[in-house]
């Protein structure tokens, strides 16, 4: 019931549309365009603004027959040759510049005889003096007082400081000694002789 009567008051006001456009008002027309509105979105044979089926997706769209032909695969060898390939900046370098002669066949001569080789010199080979050993219990003056040095089972240099603090001492066998701390303090002071 109520589609009929808004389909009555559509027509109503589609006839009422040449009799608003002639009367004065002080307010815009409601009704101003209307049957364009409907004509543009009712009909459908008469839509000016329809696509027109120009083209194959648009047929397909709207259902009709297209012809087209099948796709088929290109006949023979489509790709391109391989490139030239390019020479090499040994190859640029070994050959002879643009425009000079080849070099001229060698002659064949008798075998020379084979030059003698000398022996490759020998640099002297420096002797590093054995490491000195260091007894336990030796002492090291260092900025924080006397450090004694014991050495572990395997080899490795440990020392004391009065404080209590241990750390590790390497020798470097150039009269001096390093001692690394348990914090990361590095010091480096004369090796005991």
């Amino acid at each position: 019931m109520r589609l009929l009567a808004s389909l009555g008051l559509l027509v109503l006001l589609t006839a009422c549309e040449s009799v608003i456009d002639t009367a004065p008002t002080l307010i815009g027309n409601p009704a101003d365009g209307l049957l364009g509105v409907i004509g543009d979105t009712i009909t459908f044979k008469s839509n000016p603004n329809r696509p027109q089926p120009e083209s194959d997706n648009i047929r397909r769209v709207m259902g009709q027959p297209v012809d087209a032909e099948p796709l088929t695969s290109e006949t023979g060898n489509i790709w391109p040759a391989m490139p030239r390939r390019e020479p090499t900046a040994m190859e640029l370098e070994k050959a002879p510049p643009a425009g000079a002669k080849p070099p001229a066949k060698p002659v064949a001569m008798a075998p020379a005889a084979p030059a003698p080789v000398a022996a490759p010199a020998v640099a002297p080979v420096a002797t590093i003096a054995p490491a000195t050993t260091i007894a336990n219990g030796a002492s090291l003056a260092t900025p924080n007082g006397n450090a004694i040095l014991t050495t572990g089972a395997n080899g490795v240099l440990t020392y004391t400081l009065p404080n209590g603090s241990t750390g590790r001492a390497i020798n470097n066998g150039n009269g001096t000694m390093t001692l690394i701390g348990a914090d990361g303090q590095v010091m480096s002071v004369p090796a005991p002789k």
